[in-house]
């Protein structure tokens, strides 16, 4: 799909504003494992995804039109910072610590659905 790339000032994004880039919750074992139990459960982590596209509309634009932008990764830190206020720091060790391969590979697989229902929704089929 080709989708022009959009830009939105940091100070503007939703999940810049939740506190994804924080320094404030580093090593909360709470959030490292409901970071984990959300990425891992995937009912929970498509349907807080939906939902976080939904309110985080410049963080989405911004990240999901970015051709260089692990999107995958993004939509795995923008829900968790959504539903929990995890910082970056907090995802990525819920996400290499406390996740298996496989869950890792199927949290994955929603983040690809989740694009692509994203880009349909925004720019329509090609």
């Amino acid at each position: 799909m080709n989708i022009k790339r959009i830009f939105h000032d940091y100070r503007d994004w939703e999940d810049y504003k939740n506190g994804m880039f924080s320094k404030n919750n580093i090593d909360d074992i709470n959030i490292i494992r409901k970071v984990a139990r959300l990425l891992s459960n995937e009912m929970m982590f498509y349907t807080n995804g939906k939902d976080m596209l939904r309110y985080y509309k410049k963080s989405a634009e911004h990240n999901l039109t970015n051709p260089s932008r692990n999107k995958q990764a993004w939509i795995g830190q923008a829900t968790a910072s959504y539903m929990f206020k995890a910082c970056e720091e907090n995802i990525k060790r819920a996400w290499n610590e406390f996740m298996t391969d496989d869950q890792r590979i199927k949290a994955n697989q929603i983040a690809d659905k989740l694009i692509t229902e994203w880009e349909v929704e925004n720019y329509g089929s090609c």
